[in-house]
């Protein structure tokens, strides 16, 4: 699984699977590592990305050999005027 988060700016599009998202910043963007992606960026001091790759075996292992969910594609705002409490 992929876990990209637009840390700064508006650093391009991503394709994931047949969505596409013009991405924005502090919106996480979720991929499944079995769905097809891929990335058109331009990053700088004002548009950054932080990328987390988390491996199947290891999420299997967390989740104690379940069936892992079909994660993704998932665009989510994490401004803090869009998060409910």
């Amino acid at each position: 699984m992929e876990l990209a988060y637009a840390y700064r700016g508006h650093p391009g599009t991503v394709h994931i699977g047949s969505s596409t998202f013009e991405m924005q910043d502090h919106h996480l963007y979720v991929v499944n590592s079995e769905v097809v992606h891929s990335y058109e960026t331009y990053l700088d001091e004002d548009n950054q990305i932080v990328t987390l790759l988390l491996p199947a075996a290891w999420l299997r292992n967390v989740v104690e050999d379940e069936q892992l969910p079909i994660w993704g594609p998932l665009d989510l705002d994490l401004r803090a005027d869009h998060i409910v409490t």
